[in-house]
């Protein structure tokens, strides 16, 4: 796989349409981005099936680390309320966000705190891998 820079805002990636001839026919559109970080900066390798057709679905991509941070949450602290929570700037350089809000502008791209692309790849990293 081919990793470039994560395109900024308004710049579209490089596609790679044969890269989706694994999954069925009926599936007539489809995008998944793999990306990983580099260097500090996020790399990404995009393919798709009709993938800059005009629609607009939510990325799961972007779902699953909300999920897993309430996963990884709920473990800890199987009491806390998830209303209750806040993102927190360890440096305290910014204000603290509610989580909540942070889910609402990721899946509803309001860009009230930042962009769902910019608040999604944050979540991602809440997860720390060993090894």
């Amino acid at each position: 796989m081919l990793f470039q820079p994560y395109p900024k805002l308004g710049e579209l990636p490089q596609i790679y349409s044969q890269a989706l001839e694994f999954i069925h026919p009926d599936i007539k559109e489809a995008c998944i981005c793999v990306g990983r970080l580099s260097d500090g900066k996020i790399k990404a390798h995009w393919m798709g099936r009709n993938a800059l057709n005009k629609n607009q679905f939510w990325s799961a991509t972007k779902i699953i680390p909300l999920l897993n941070i309430i996963s990884q949450l709920n473990t800890k602290f199987p009491n806390v309320d998830i209303d209750n929570c806040a993102i927190v700037d360890p440096e305290n350089t910014k204000k603290s966000v509610p989580f909540f809000n942070v889910a609402h502008d990721i899946v509803s791209y309001q860009n009230k705190i930042a962009s769902s692309n910019a608040l999604a790849a944050m979540c991602k990293r809440f997860e720390t891998w060993e090894g």
